[in-house]
């Protein structure tokens, strides 16, 4: 190529382009690849902005950490604990129970199936109201801190709303130096789901499972009886698993909860709680009384006594009126026999009585009706309720006997006496009556054996006053010799025993004594106290005109100087009536104190009154 030509020659690295007219164009092509220095350039800014972006991220990941921790720690610090979670549920809760019914006793969870004759856990059906009301923390222990109430309120209410609780074991126990006694193992069948949203009604269908051990139940209940309170230390331990029900009503497991500590004493006011109880049992309990009384003597060896009750309206009022307690239809307390501790002259009841067999017939709860009681008193009755002097004086010796009739014929009067019960016969109350029994007989058999003798007290609807039923004076005379006056005369005394059924004489009276006072035309003129037991007859009769009922006749002489001059002038005055006149028309009112002599020994009876009338001549 001619040297000229170089000049005419493209440049190395361009593009030549001819033209439509032949011109040639020629253009510049960049390189494709920068230079190894540009390259460098490059990727040192690179590497100093991600380590700027990484400086700055960690700075804003620190200072977001620093927040959240001191959030979290904050939160955390001002969120109630167990314990204090514990120790405020129950005044946060308000529970109106609508209905308790008892269904019965079953064999184990698994098995639906009531078996009152073998069941171990009673089954009880609750329906109630729950409602949570945590305006009740302001006067709680957390309202030191008004943040943990906030933190409460806000997992309660907006990440939980509605709280599941499985109840998978809870005993309670009563502790006796720090000895813990199983009282029962209480179990429910399903889990329960309530709204934590504050001041919603969640309706509450529970069905709980009561395994109890009577003995140690019984143990407590005593302590209770008696007012010892300070000695009672019940506590539960539950074990719960906490559940979050979820739109879809699925439940998410949110916690297992092993053993919590449930101190009942710091929840239960047990003053508070008797002046409830006593208070219920003021308005609705009225202590029952023997309203109908017989005795019969178809043996020479013993006597027959039926007693029966007014109705025993506490268990009507309590089942019927309340409305919310319910048990099985047809529920019964089996035949049961008791044995009998009396007072003392201490009013101690130390007195057994081995000859006296007492029972009581089945009896059902849901029925208002009398309870009847039938005993069979043999003789002879213990030395120390007949000869024992409890007080004597120059006209009495009052024994222990003595003191329980007289306690007995007073209605305004109660006689405080001591029972211990037993099942009359297992077998045949398992066989008849399994199926209508609210307790089981071995669980009652065992409430009673750990019950003991307990006391109860006996208030009669017999009225002393009404024992005696007419006193006359035959041959009333007033005789005035030697300066003193005396009267004669046969006073015969009737006393009622229409609660007595017998043909034949196993009763007697044989000695009498007493007050008299005489009036005329309502004036009281004249008292003779016949204070020395005075010997009698009597005979047992019956009233044909008035249902067959039995009375005795006791007869006897008076023949006393020692009298009272209450009014000489009317004493003057009855006098001259018997001169000019003969006679003259009396009344009068005795007390009479009586000896009766039986099979089971002697018994007296004091303090019969009644009225009459006579003619004196």
């Amino acid at each position: 190529m001619p040297v000229d030509d170089l000049e005419t020659q493209p440049l190395l690295g361009t593009q030549q382009n001819t033209t439509r007219d032949n011109d040639i164009q020629h253009t510049i092509e960049p390189s494709s690849y920068p230079s190894d220095d540009m390259r460098k350039s490059r990727k040192k800014l690179y590497g100093v902005r991600k380590v700027d972006l990484i400086i700055l991220g960690t700075v804003l990941a620190g200072i977001l950490f620093i927040l959240t921790t001191y959030k979290v720690t904050t939160f955390v610090k001002h969120t109630p604990t167990v314990e204090e979670v514990q120790d405020n549920v129950f005044q946060i809760s308000d529970v109106n129970v609508r209905d308790v019914h008892i269904d019965g006793w079953r064999e184990s969870k698994k098995n639906p199936d009531l078996d009152n004759d073998g069941g171990k856990y009673l089954q009880v059906t609750v329906q109630a109201d729950y409602m949570i009301n945590y305006d009740h923390l302001q006067n709680s222990s957390l309202a030191v801190d008004p943040q943990k109430i906030q933190n409460f309120k806000f997992v309660a209410e907006t990440l939980v709303k509605t709280l599941c609780v499985d109840l998978n074991n809870s005993t309670t126990f009563h502790n006796v130096n720090d000895k813990n006694f199983e009282l029962a193992n209480i179990l429910i069948q399903d889990p329960v789901c309530v709204s934590l949203l504050n001041g919603t009604v969640t309706p509450v269908n529970v069905t709980l499972l009561v395994q109890p051990n009577m003995k140690n139940i019984m143990s407590v209940l005593k302590k209770i009886i008696s007012h010892k309170y300070k000695g009672l230390k019940l506590w539960s331990q539950v074990s719960v698993t906490l559940y979050k029900q979820s739109v879809l009503k699925l439940n998410i497991r949110l916690a297992s909860v092993p053993r919590i500590h449930l101190d009942w004493t710091k929840i239960f006011k047990w003053d508070k709680l008797e002046d409830q109880f006593w208070g219920y049992l003021d308005e609705n309990f009225e202590i029952p009384k023997a309203q109908q009384l017989q005795v019969t003597d178809d043996s020479d060896l013993y006597f027959d006594v039926q007693i029966q009750t007014t109705p025993l309206g506490i268990f009507d009022r309590l089942l019927s009126d309340n409305k919310w307690l319910h048990i099985p239809q047809d529920t019964t307390i089996p035949y049961l026999k008791w044995s009998v501790r009396l007072p003392d002259c201490y009013n101690k009841c130390t007195i057994e009585v081995p000859t006296l067999e007492c029972h009581s017939e089945k009896f059902d709860l849901k029925q208002n009706e009398s309870l009847t009681l039938f005993n069979r008193l043999g003789g002879p009755l213990p030395r120390e309720l007949l000869t024992h002097v409890c007080s004597s004086d120059e006209e009495n010796t009052v024994t222990p006997l003595t003191m329980i009739i007289n306690d007995l014929m007073n209605d305004s009067l109660s006689c405080e006496i001591e029972l211990k019960g037993e099942v009359a016969d297992i077998d045949h109350s398992n066989a008849q009556h399994g199926d209508d029994m609210l307790l089981p007989t071995d669980i009652l058999q065992s409430i009673f054996h750990e019950l003991g003798y307990f006391p109860i007290s006996i208030n009669t609807t017999l009225n002393g006053t009404d024992a005696l039923r007419e006193v006359t004076i035959d041959n009333m005379r007033l005789i005035w010799s030697e300066n003193r006056l005396r009267m004669v005369g046969t006073m015969t005394a009737t006393i009622n025993l229409a609660f007595y059924k017998t043909q034949e004489e196993r009763l007697n009276v044989h000695n009498i004594k007493g007050d008299l006072e005489i009036y005329h035309e309502g004036i009281h003129f004249l008292s003779i106290p016949m204070r020395v037991w005075t010997e009698s007859t009597s005979e047992i009769k019956h009233d044909e005109d008035n249902g067959n009922n039995t009375f005795i006749d006791v007869t006897f002489d008076i023949n006393d100087d020692d009298m009272n001059i209450i009014d000489r002038s009317e004493l003057s005055e009855v006098f001259n009536e018997i001169f000019f006149n003969g006679k003259t028309l009396v009344t009068f009112d005795s007390v009479v104190d009586v000896v009766i002599g039986s099979v089971l020994g002697e018994v007296v009876i004091t303090g019969l009154k009644a009225s009459g009338e006579t003619i004196v001549h």
